[in-house]
């Protein structure tokens, strides 16, 4: 992860990899790691068919390195579990996974 961006990462949290589902579709994780990150959230308005509606996004930047994916289990410090909506990764300029943004 380039240096700059890294020192941007002043927040934990806590991501236990997705590694298989049973039978009957119930996940098993791996053991959960603390890494560090940043966190933004965005509250936005949006116009429904019953009149404004606010909308949050939350966007979590974590390192390249970090073990993750759409299924895995993320723990915010508050304790709160969030499934992840989608994930982008962001190579940097050799082509190399710099690091990866998670929406929820």
């Amino acid at each position: 992860m380039d240096p700059v961006l890294r020192t941007l990462l002043t927040e934990t949290l806590t991501i236990a990899p997705f590694l298989s589902q049973d039978a009957y579709g119930a996940p098993t994780y791996g053991a959960p790691v603390t890494v560090p990150c940043r966190i933004e959230e965005r509250t936005q308005i949006v116009m429904g068919a019953s009149g404004p509606l606010r909308v949050m996004e939350t966007k979590v930047w974590v390192d390249g390195d970090t073990v993750v994916n759409q299924r895995s289990r993320v723990t915010f410090t508050d304790g709160t579990d969030a499934p992840i909506q989608a994930m982008e990764t962001w190579q940097d300029e050799l082509g190399n996974l710099d690091h990866i943004v998670l929406f929820f």
